[in-house]
């Protein structure tokens, strides 16, 4: 049978909770959407997320996870650009929603909200705000890679 679910992104807090339900006996371990993002809403990163990550495989394991999903990423974002200019809305929001899954993974909290928005947008027929959306996700990934970088520097400072 099944106790429970926890959706997609995952994060500590409902990691935790659904945890402490299933050890209480409590049934239906169902997380609340939108919880964990450190910095609220406009949040570039999920710190929690990422402190997880680091408590889970410490930082070698995390700086190769991360180099990896960097150079996927990397392709994922070629495919966009090349949507954008071509302006194949129906083809950037399938990207952009490929793009926001494995941002949410990484803790890349603006960048997945942001895939969300192009793809429902490109679903919704509106073309003009679906390109806006996925020409801005390129600025967003690069922002969020250097506080990434700077978080990764303070937290293995603190190790």
């Amino acid at each position: 049978g099944m106790n429970g679910f926890l959706p997609k992104p995952l994060n500590l807090k409902d990691i935790r909770s659904g945890l402490a339900r299933l050890q209480s006996g409590v049934g239906g371990a169902v997380a609340e959407e939108g919880g964990g993002t450190v910095g609220g809403e406009g949040a570039l990163l999920d710190e929690e997320k990422l402190s997880m990550w680091f408590a889970t495989f410490g930082a070698g394991k995390l700086r190769e996870l991360i180099c990896t999903y960097r150079s996927s990423s990397a392709e994922s974002f070629r495919q966009l650009n090349s949507a954008l200019v071509s302006k194949d809305v129906g083809q950037m929001g399938r990207i952009a929603h490929k793009i926001a899954g494995s941002a949410a993974n990484l803790g890349f909290s603006a960048l997945h909200r942001l895939g969300l928005d192009a793809e429902n947008a490109a679903k919704r027929g509106e073309d003009d705000q679906a390109l806006q959306l996925g020409q801005a996700m390129g600025d967003i990934q690069s922002r969020s890679w250097h506080l990434l970088e700077d978080w990764l520097a303070k937290t293995e400072g603190r190790e």
